[in-house]
């Protein structure tokens, strides 16, 4: 069986002993902090500047939402007030990248630095960081079963308010993130999902091959619901 451990960045996480979780490991955002993932993803701008700069994506598969290059005769174009840029070497193209707050974030990028380096397709141009590795891990990957933890629903993320990553003058859009989910599960009916987060959505109950989990080594035996 090919199973595969996606984390969001909810507050359920802090629950388990993230690294005895089922392997592969694919995790959001500042993750990359505390563990060392197999596949990382983010879609905020700041924080993929983060990632980058930090040599993840020669390391490991990661996933990058409006990630485009360009010629370093643009530079001056792109420089604003306020911007965040990291030290410039012999590259010869860039990333610039803006914000909500009027930020704007320039990298400079190589081949090397972007060896493992993917675009989110533009279809998910719209998703959460969560719902979208958990869509790209079951076109990508294929899995037999997925595990979803940190997928809360509700709270803030454990990253809320640390560095690079944004603070909403809003509640964030879990209403949007749980309709991205099932979009997912109605689209791979053949793959199972055991869900660990804080509170499991009710109408859920109606996908046959969503279930919820509980038990502490991440069994698939611990389904609270029946098929």
């Amino acid at each position: 069986m090919k199973e595969i451990t996606i984390l969001g960045n909810g507050p359920s996480i802090k629950s388990y002993d993230l690294k005895r979780l089922p392997q592969p490991i694919w995790g959001c955002n500042a993750i990359h902090r505390d563990l060392e993932v197999d596949a990382l993803f983010a879609v905020d701008p700041a924080i993929q500047h983060e990632i980058y700069r930090k040599g993840v994506a020669s390391r490991i598969p990661v996933w990058f939402r409006n990630w485009s290059e360009l010629p370093s005769l643009a530079y001056a174009t792109c420089v604003a007030e306020d911007t965040n840029e990291c030290p410039r070497e012999d590259e010869e193209l860039f990333v610039a990248q803006g914000t909500n707050d009027g930020k704007t974030y320039i990298t400079w990028v190589s081949e090397d630095k972007s060896r493992y380096l993917n675009i989110i397709p533009e279809e998910f141009d719209t998703w959460g960081t969560g719902s979208t590795a958990v869509r790209v891990a079951c076109e990508v990957e294929t899995p037999d079963l997925v595990h979803l933890f940190g997928f809360d629903m509700e709270g803030k993320s454990v990253y809320h308010g640390t560095k690079n990553i944004p603070v909403y003058d809003h509640d964030e859009p879990f209403a949007e993130w749980k309709t991205q989910l099932e979009k997912t599960f109605e689209d791979f009916p053949s793959i199972d999902f055991i869900y660990y987060g804080k509170r499991t959505p009710e109408d859920w109950k109606r996908f046959s091959n969503v279930f919820e989990g509980w038990d502490s080594y991440y069994q698939r035996r611990s389904f609270v619901w029946s098929m």
